[in-house]
């Protein structure tokens, strides 16, 4: 089998919906049932820091989500510190991150993880579980080869806007002791943990992994639901587990938005201005700041990050390239997309 990898923790226009009866719109406040799950982790236990993030989905009333657990993990087994829940309220605009959420159980074999949104949003208001759409699930869902399947989250090829692509079942395959559905909808960095539906707009399979690559013919696979009842069943009814880190979400949002509201950073160490074209995702104070366009251009840049190190001393051009190259920072092919 050709290399398989893994959908990055990341972030088209809704595309149309033909032949799928996906759940009935009501008066609630998220327009898709499928969410933003954008993971966080402390540093030194001073500083946030976003790790990045992938998709979810609603399926019961009491504001449990299905994703998978790489989108939980902080690459190296260890559970990411808080989680923000960014839902969709205009299918044009970018999710609005109001809701967090506690992990109740993981499973790094079937990779996957069961959330729940948390009681009190970051404005410290009560949560209506009832007031969110839902996905039903149908454990029961045998996949065929030409199956319609639609695949609905936010990838980072999306714009940070909910993308939904639509396919068919290419095949199935048995990985890892697991069955998963083989499908060419398109599948990106960032759908991870989201949701395959069936014809009849429901949870069939969780996008987990594509196999090619971006300049290159690629399929995505999902886990099939039905792989998953078990693990669901058992934990759906559980508590979740108190999280390591307590952010206080509305003033780290609050102080996003002063930063892009100024286009500006401002500490005892950086100090510059950026374009109107870029936003910024995450700060850590005299540390790191990640920048993002705003706007598609004809360079595949997706993010775009600043992290203060200390050094050695570094005089002459000379040492502080041949510095960044043994740090594996630099190469003449950073040189030129720098000049362009």
């Amino acid at each position: 089998m050709s290399p398989q990898y893994k959908l990055p923790l990341l972030f088209l226009v809704s595309l149309s919906l033909c032949g799928f009866a996906l759940p009935s719109t009501y008066a609630a406040v998220n327009s898709s049932p499928v969410v933003q799950l954008v993971s966080y982790t402390d540093q030194f236990g001073l500083h946030v820091n976003r790790l990045g993030w992938g998709s979810a989905s609603i399926i019961n009333d009491n504001g449990v989500i299905l994703s998978n657990n790489h989108v939980v993990d902080t690459g190296d087994g260890t559970l990411a510190s808080a989680f923000s829940i960014c839902i969709t309220k205009e299918n044009s605009k970018i999710p609005v991150c109001d809701y967090t959420a506690s992990l109740i159980a993981r499973n790094s074999d079937m990779d996957i993880a069961l959330l729940q949104i948390n009681p009190v949003d970051i404005h410290g208001k009560s949560v209506n579980y009832k007031d969110f759409q839902k996905l039903d699930v149908n454990f029961d869902y045998e996949p065929k080869v030409k199956d319609d399947v639609l695949i609905s989250g936010y990838p980072w090829i999306g714009a940070n806007t909910m993308t939904e692509t639509k396919g068919i079942v290419s095949g199935i395959i048995e990985y890892n002791g697991y069955q998963y559905i083989k499908t060419d909808a398109t599948i990106a960095g960032g759908n991870s943990g989201g949701a395959m539906l069936n014809a009849q707009g429901e949870l069939v399979g969780i996008p987990t992994f594509t196999i090619g690559g971006f300049f290159e013919s690629s399929l995505g696979y999902g886990l099939s639901i039905k792989e998953a009842k078990e693990f669901i069943k058992e934990y759906i009814d559980q508590s979740p587990e108190v999280q390591g880190l307590a952010i206080d979400f509305s003033d780290y949002h609050s102080s996003l938005d002063l930063i892009n509201t100024t286009h500006a950073v401002s500490d005892d160490l950086l100090q510059f201005t950026f374009p109107s074209t870029y936003s910024v995702s995450n700060y850590i104070r005299n540390r790191s700041v990640t920048l993002e366009p705003t706007t598609q251009s004809n360079i595949a840049l997706s993010t775009l990050t600043i992290d203060l190190k200390q050094t050695p001393l570094l005089e002459t051009e000379k040492e502080y390239l041949d510095y960044l190259r043994e740090q594996g920072s630099f190469s003449s092919d950073y040189e030129q997309l720098a000049q362009k």
